[in-house]
C-alpha cells in the first residue's frame, strides 16, 4: 500500500509539474526594430504619444522614430529602404503615385483643416497683402504645400498660369519669404507658427482654414507581389498603439501641444523618452 500511495504522489507530482509547464504564459515573440521616418509636425503627435505613454512597449513593439523635414523626405527614405515605415500626407502618396506603385498606406492616424498655411509679407499691418496671382509662390515640390496652393487657387477662381514656383525645403521657406526671393509660400507647421511668432509685424496669413482636410498617413514598402514588407501582426499591433494614442489625445486635448515640440527643428538629433522607443534625427 505504502508503494502505492508513493507511486501515486509521484505521478501526482509529476503531473502537477507538467501542468505548470504546459500553463505558464509563454514570453511575447520578439519583433524586429522598427524603424519610422517622422515628419516634424504637430501631426505626427501621436507617435510620439504612443512612446512617451508606453503604447508600443505595451503591444512589445521595439520603435525607432528618426526625424524628418516634411514627408516628401519621410517618403523617400522610405523608397532608400533606410526606413520600414514613413509619415506622409495624403497629397506626397499621390504625387509620388504618379511615378511609382512599390509602396502602400498602412493606415490613416490624424488629420486637420488648417495645418498648411499661405504666409506673405506687408509693408504695415494696415497694408492690403499682395495678390497672388502672377507672383512667385515657395513650394516644397510634390507634397501638401504645392497641393494646398493649387487647391486654395482654384477654390478662389483665381488664374494660376502667370505663377512661378519655386522649390524649397520646408524649413528654408521662411528664409526664401523673409530675403524676398518669392512674394508668398505655402508651408505646414509648425513652421508657419514659428514664422508668425518671430516676425509678427511683417508676415501675414491668408484666411485658408476649411480649404482642405489634410490626411496624415503611416506608409510601407510593398514586394515583388504588392504585399507589405511589414509583417502583418507588427502592422496590426502599430495601429493599435496608434489608436490608443489618438484615444488619449481626445481625453487630454491640451497635452499633445506641447508633445508635438520634441520634434521642433531646434531641439536636439537624439535622445531616448521611454524604454522601447528611441528618437533620432
Amino acid at each position: 500500500m505504502k508503494v502505492t500511495v508513493r507511486a501515486v504522489s509521484a505521478l501526482v507530482a509529476v503531473t502537477g509539474i507538467m501542468l505548470v509547464v504546459l500553463f505558464v504564459p509563454s514570453k511575447s515573440t520578439s519583433w524586429p526594430e522598427i524603424r519610422i521616418a517622422v515628419s516634424e509636425t504637430p501631426l505626427s503627435a501621436p507617435l510620439i504619444i504612443a512612446g512617451s505613454n508606453g503604447y508600443f512597449q505595451k503591444h512589445d513593439l521595439k520603435i525607432k522614430l528618426i526625424k524628418a523635414r516634411g514627408g516628401v523626405n519621410c517618403m523617400q527614405m522610405l523608397l532608400n529602404d533606410e526606413v520600414d515605415l514613413a509619415t506622409t500626407s495624403d497629397s506626397v502618396v499621390m504625387f509620388t503615385r504618379f511615378e511609382r506603385d512599390d509602396f502602400g498606406v498602412l493606415t490613416s492616424f490624424a488629420e486637420s483643416d488648417n495645418d498648411v498655411k499661405i504666409l506673405t509679407l506687408a509693408a504695415s499691418p494696415d497694408s492690403p497683402s499682395p495678390a497672388l496671382e502672377n507672383g512667385r509662390a515657395g513650394v516644397v515640390i510634390d507634397s501638401a504645400s504645392e497641393f494646398f496652393l493649387d487647391a486654395y487657387m482654384a477654390m478662389e477662381g483665381m488664374n494660376t498660369r502667370g505663377i512661378e514656383k519655386r522649390g524649397y525645403q520646408p524649413h528654408k521657406l521662411g528664409e526664401a519669404l523673409l530675403r524676398k526671393e518669392v512674394d508668398y509660400i505655402a508651408v505646414w507647421e509648425p513652421y508657419s507658427y514659428m514664422l508668425s511668432r518671430d516676425y509678427p509685424d511683417r508676415v501675414f496669413s491668408y484666411e485658408t482654414r476649411g480649404i482642405n482636410n489634410l490626411h496624415f498617413l503611416l506608409s510601407h514598402r510593398t514586394d515583388e507581389n504588392g504585399e507589405s514588407t511589414i509583417d502583418r501582426e507588427v502592422s496590426v499591433r502599430v495601429i493599435d498603439a496608434l489608436e490608443e494614442a489618438n484615444r488619449f489625445i481626445s481625453l487630454y486635448p491640451e497635452k499633445p501641444k506641447n508633445w508635438w515640440q520634441i520634434f521642433s527643428p531646434c531641439r536636439r538629433r537624439n535622445w531616448r523618452i521611454s524604454g522601447l522607443i528611441t528618437l533620432s534625427g
